[in-house]
């Protein structure tokens, strides 16, 4: 993730900001839900959680078996905000919950996972928690995204979709995934506040 407690700490106050800004200004293009506010409180999240791992304020075991938790549970909060065919919200949540079962009882015994976030040598968290082959990767991009591509938010799709290229190219090796994910929760704090203004003045 981000490079020591004090970054990802800001970071995660100035993107709790953002959302609660868009969120009680519920612009056309920001924030319209608690549904929404929930799932962008998913990813922003992560970054009190770092905090917590670089301050050893808490076991670090329990901190990366809550970001192992949360990282799985995304795609779920993404998947119930589907409006076009919300028909679709169960089966595609009964798809995932399988998904999941599989991986961590066949593939990778949950007993088996290490449960720890130590700084790696690039100076990045390593999330040994999250030591998965590319194929997982995709398959659980795919649960994510599926709301952008049903709802046709295509934007949303490539912006993650090149984020993900990046990461893999970047930080597969070292398992240091969240590298950059405080730059992604800046730039989507960024959007959601000139989201505001942006529905203020020219809508």
């Amino acid at each position: 993730m981000c490079w020591n407690a004090s970054v990802s700490l800001n970071t995660y106050i100035f993107a709790s900001f953002a959302t609660l800004f868009s969120y009680f200004n519920r612009g056309a293009n920001g924030i319209t839900s608690i549904q929404s506010l929930i799932f962008y409180q998913s990813f922003i999240i992560m970054q009190l959680i770092e905090y917590f791992i670089w301050s050893k304020t808490f076991s670090n075991r329990l901190l990366s078996q809550i970001a192992f938790v949360i990282i799985y549970i995304m795609p779920m909060l993404n998947i119930i905000l589907i409006k076009s065919q919300p028909k679709l919200i169960p089966y595609l949540l009964y798809a995932y919950i399988v998904f999941i079962g599989i991986l961590y009882t066949f593939i990778i015994p949950l007993n088996t996972v290490d449960f720890s976030t130590l700084p790696s040598k690039n100076g990045h968290l390593s999330w040994n928690w999250l030591n998965i082959n590319i194929y997982i990767i995709l398959i659980w991009h795919a649960f994510l995204s599926v709301r952008w591509i049903i709802d046709k938010m295509y934007l949303q799709f490539i912006y993650v979709t090149l984020l993900l290229i990046i990461i893999l190219i970047l930080y597969k090796d070292t398992n240091t995934w969240g590298s950059l994910w405080c730059w992604i929760i800046n730039s989507i704090a960024l959007y959601l506040i000139l989201a505001v203004f942006y529905d203020e003045l020219c809508i």
